[in-house]
């Protein structure tokens, strides 16, 4: 399903906002907005799916997508990160989600097509550890159509006991 699609379902339920478009998210030079994204922020400029679950998912507006390390490591951790591995692949990451208050689903903005819009739970606790960063979905549309299906309800879809392991993002790195 294409994401002006998906976008178009989204509307038309009644406990969902879709934004309007307000631009793309502005990245770190070096990195590549896939395809996807560009085409989500050209139709919308971010939804928020079943604001009046607890289980609400929101996908942010182009503004607010920032780099994930940035936003969810303390100040003193992600300058450690900056001095001793700029090379992590954490420093792709970007946040494009956030659920339960203050938890974030992050991007791959990454210009190796294997990882390019790959989606990771971001939970604070566990986020940019080996072995600990789960992907969520292998692109920005699966994402939504799969938050969207899973209707906010508890718990997300990631975290159900039906939901197929796609890997962890340090896998392969």
């Amino acid at each position: 399903m294409s994401i002006s699609r998906i976008i178009n379902q989204i509307r038309n339920h009644n406990d969902c906002i879709v934004l309007p478009p307000s631009g793309l998210p502005i990245i770190r030079k070096g990195l590549m907005i896939p395809k996807q994204v560009i085409d989500f922020y050209s139709v919308c400029g971010g939804l928020i799916l079943f604001k009046s679950s607890d289980n609400c998912i929101e996908i942010l507006p182009p503004t607010d997508v920032l780099p994930s390390n940035k936003v969810i490591l303390s100040e003193e951790t992600y300058n450690e990160l900056l001095l001793e591995d700029e090379l992590d692949i954490s420093m792709n990451w970007y946040t494009i989600g956030k659920y339960d208050y203050n938890e974030y689903i992050s991007i791959d903005f990454s210009t190796d097509l294997n990882r390019a819009g790959r989606c990771y739970d971001s939970f604070h606790e566990t986020h940019g550890i080996s072995g600990s960063n789960q992907i969520i979905s292998k692109s920005l549309e699966e994402l939504i159509e799969r938050a969207f299906i899973n209707n906010g309800e508890y718990p997300y879809f990631w975290l159900r006991d039906d939901f197929e392991s796609i890997g962890d993002a340090y896998e392969d790195y």
